[in-house]
């Protein structure tokens, strides 16, 4: 028995089963994983060593070239790649795709500690990082007061917000940044010091000594046993002050009577203002393959609960949120998907010119695609642009072998109308079933292979891949069981071309001059065979060396978020205050532009890689809906005015999906062992480069403060 023929036969059986996948398939779309892109790991490490106070010179051979020597000893290692900076150490570990990235990371944090014993005193231990870890937060949220000052709002935020969101179910880190830090500062009298003959040596090991908790064993009685711990930690100021530092002829000498000890503000390390107004910042990472999207819903209902709760005083805000650009991306795509369905829904109606037969092909696009979600969540595959896309792809691909398998029943049914209806319907899906076979394995042997690709182009092109092959592949089946099943119990091939409206009836006058023009010249081709087959080549020859040159070649393309940043690098060894003033004069003018919805300001903190640079400052910028298309000539705008401030480098960029993870389009690299001739010919090599038409951007490696 034929399966055209088992699905009419067990019609109920074949509608039970159709919705049972149909079911399964919506039950999956909420389980699977939203994102922009396809989860993946890239393959680097990044290894940071703190050596506070040391300079680039003092790290690169203390810290860096220990780390480099171990490094290089592991195996499936492509790149060992360095920068030394005032205070950090900084080396990306690159692997080839593929590897066992786990057993990369264990390996690399092997050999760093195996490295630290090198290292001179004072350098902090190294911390192995993933280059996700570098990423944008999904979330940023602002919060200001008009009553309290910045440190007490940042204790507030960090005392009693901070643990409500790192307590949700796909938060990794909560951060916050802005107002002070605050530290205990003991300042000697040196006179007194003197009179009572002490140091600043015995201040500081009585202070070392007696701030901690020690345990003084256990006590017994009766049936219980007691741990008994002395708490000797300090808990208030008065505790300091009233520490005994020594007790001359039993007379003892409090650390008040030669020193005053206050509570103060550190030196601020970050700036952050968000449209002018200082704000204190708290940036939420999403757990390691989380879902951004979900994350940020469970923080957004977070904040739902806290607004209850949040004095007065304080306004909370969303600065950023991810998840709106990755849903409105996937919804774009949903809706392009829909309008093709639509569309190619139109343009079968137009062709078939039968609205029952139009109506069995619709069906099942949406059986097939729904059907396809369920496969997604089976395979582990997450819902993201890429995937999306290939189902749009492959949308009017799944209706090809419907349409051929209706069209031949159409055609048998009106031919052999006095036949059992049965059997003609049987026979007709059994004439251009293997046709049809082979038409979609081929174009799933085509897509196939795509998914079993190694490195990014995996990532890229395997879930598009993947995606395709099941939207055909359950394709395919529907055309041998559903197509069949609807056109025996619905389609009325009497039906008359004279009642199908008169928009179909001008439509199909208007295909057939079409095809007396398209005769025509099949007919002149099959004469001209030899110049028609000169001409295609000849056009497809100058298409190809006219056209490819206009073409831009790139990897990720930029995606346009109606967002970008405007980042000022003075020289090295600027305050964090002198720094604030020059983005200020940027921030004042930014802020006059009628282009510009929001201007969120961080000072102090050097962009997704994380190191505190008091000579960097950070404007992301976003505009108005109605500007994003100008987003290009508005950058060049601030660029060209803002590019000649004496010492500083100013960059103007889009701030992209792939931020922390994509490295700049060219890259020259100059190989050598003085570093100062590599600065020099480094600086000639960006005087040529510079005045290249496109060139923006432009940056060394080699600054003050770096090697």
């Amino acid at each position: 028995m034929k399966l055209a023929e088992i699905s009419i036969k067990k019609n109920v059986g074949t509608i039970l089963f159709t919705l049972s996948i149909v079911f399964l398939g919506i039950l999956s779309i909420p389980r699977i994983p939203v994102s922009f892109w396809p989860e993946f790991v890239a393959p680097t490490l990044i290894v940071m060593t703190p050596y506070p106070g040391a300079g680039p010179e003092e790290i690169e051979e203390q810290i860096a070239k220990p780390l480099e020597e171990e490094f290089s000893t592991i195996d499936d290692v492509e790149e060992i790649e360095t920068t030394c900076m005032e205070g950090m150490c900084q080396v990306y570990v690159r692997f080839g795709w593929g590897i066992d990235f786990e057993e990369s990371k264990v390996k690399v944090q092997e050999r760093a500690n195996k490295a630290r014993s090198r290292f001179p005193r004072g350098a902090l231990d190294p911390k192995v990082l993933q280059v996700q870890d570098f990423l944008p937060p999904g979330i940023e949220l602002g919060f200001r007061s008009d009553k309290r000052g910045l440190n007490e709002l940042r204790d507030y935020v960090e005392t009693k917000l901070k643990n409500k969101f790192l307590h949700l179910k796909d938060v990794a880190t909560v951060q916050a940044f802005g107002g002070y830090d605050q530290e205990i500062v003991v300042e000697v009298d040196g006179g007194k010091l003197a009179a009572y003959g002490l140091s600043l040596s015995q201040i500081s090991g009585v202070l070392a000594s007696e701030n901690m908790d020690i345990p003084a064993g256990k006590l017994k009685t009766g049936r219980k046993n007691y741990f008994v711990r002395t708490a000797g930690k300090f808990r208030e100021i008065n505790d300091i002050e009233s520490l005994i530092i020594a007790a001359p002829g039993g007379k003892p000498i409090r650390l008040k009577d030669v020193a005053k000890v206050q509570l103060k503000n550190k030196e601020q390390e970050t700036i952050i203002r968000l449209n002018g107004e200082p704000v204190i910042g708290l940036s939420i990472r999403e757990k390691s393959g989380g879902n951004t999207v979900t994350m940020c819903d469970e923080v957004k209902d977070e904040l739902k609960k806290i607004e209850k709760t949040l004095p007065d005083d304080i306004q909370m805000m969303i600065i950023r949120d991810q998840s709106i650009f990755i849903k409105n991306s996937i919804n774009n795509v949903v809706r392009n998907a829909a309008i093709g369905a639509i569309l190619a829904s139109l343009i079968l109606l137009l062709f078939l010119g039968n609205l029952r037969n139009t109506l069995i092909i619709v069906l099942s696009i949406p059986i097939s695609i729904i059907a396809t979600f369920f496969l997604i969540d089976t395979f582990g595959l997450t819902i993201n642009t890429i995937s999306l896309g290939g189902l749009a792809l492959g949308v009017g691909m799944i209706v090809d072998s419907s349409v051929v398998v209706i069209e031949n029943i159409f055609r048998h049914l009106r031919e052999n109308h006095s036949q059992d209806r049965l059997k003609t319907v049987v026979d007709a899906t059994s004439e251009v079933g293997t046709a049809i076979t082979a038409s979609t394995l081929t174009s799933v042997v085509v897509f196939f292979p795509l998914a079993f690709l190694m490195g990014l182009f995996a990532v890229l092109l395997g879930e598009l891949a993947l995606t395709i092959v099941f939207a055909l592949s359950l394709s395919i089946i529907v055309a041998l069981t559903i197509v069949p099943m609807l056109s025996y119990r619905l389609m009325k091939p009497e039906i008359s071309q004279s009642k199908m409206g008169f928009v179909l009836r001008g439509w199909q006058a208007l295909f057939e001059r079409m095809l007396k023009v398209y005769q025509k010249v099949i007919s002149w081709s099959l004469r001209h065979r030899l110049l028609t087959i000169l001409s295609a080549i000849i056009i497809f020859v100058v298409s190809i060396m006219m056209l490819m040159p206009l073409l831009d070649v790139e990897l990720m393309p930029t995606i346009n978020q109606g967002e970008f940043r405007v980042e000022l690098i003075l020289p090295e060894g600027t305050t964090i205050g002198k720094t604030d003033l020059w983005v200020k004069k940027v921030e004042k003018n930014l802020a006059q532009r009628e282009e510009i919805s929001q201007l969120y300001t961080t000072i102090g903190v050097a962009s997704v890689r994380g190191e505190l640079k008091p000579n960097y400052g950070m404007i992301n910028i976003k505009l108005k809906k109605e500007y994003y298309p100008q987003i290009e000539s508005i950058m060049e705008g601030i660029r060209r005015e803002w590019t000649e401030i004496p010492g500083t480098q100013v960059r103007v960029r889009q701030i992209e999906v792939t931020e922390g993870m994509k490295r700049e389009p060219v890259n020259v690299r100059i190989v050598g062992d003085n570093m100062q001739v590599l600065e020099e010919i480094g600086q000639r090599a960006m005087q040529e480069i510079q005045p290249i038409a496109g060139i923006v951007n432009l940056k060394s490696s080699i600054q003050e403060g770096f090697s």
